[in-house]
């Protein structure tokens, strides 16, 4: 199974060791993110630095072992994507382009999010960890 990884999720699992967390580190699928995202996790470091009670040197250690199970995706690779992806997105969640021409470039099965947005397109599959958990029989 072939996926793009929202924000939410990484957040989900830099905060506590969970389900999100072990579906990620999971060998049989293939996970992806734009490089954006760091953007992101940058502007929410210290909530997740909260909500988690790491601190900043924890957060980027665990970071970086999660992020052995995901591929970066550089802009390069997906922008002729992103015209397509903000104007299905525009009227949704504009921030969440970058994910949707991520997977538009990919031609992947799905987008895993627990954010309800993407679910308000129907372009590409979205999978909350819930799905995921069934679907995997995890």
């Amino acid at each position: 199974m072939r996926l793009v990884v929202d924000a939410n999720i990484l957040f989900s699992s830099l905060i506590k060791d969970s389900t999100t967390r072990r579906i990620i580190m999971l060998d049989d699928i293939n996970l992806y993110t734009p490089e954006y995202v760091f953007i992101e996790l940058e502007k929410h470091i210290d909530s997740i630095q909260k909500k988690s009670k790491l601190n900043k040197k924890s957060i980027e250690l665990l970071l970086e072992i999660i992020m052995t199970n995901i591929n970066v995706i550089p802009i390069d690779e997906y922008k002729k994507y992103i015209p397509e992806a903000f104007k299905i997105m525009k009227d949704i969640d504009e921030n969440d382009t970058a994910f949707l021409a991520v997977a538009l470039s990919l031609k992947v099965d799905g987008i895993w999010s627990n954010d309800p947005d993407f679910s308000k397109q129907d372009k590409i599959k979205t999978y909350t960890t819930k799905d995921l958990v069934v679907k995997l029989n995890f």
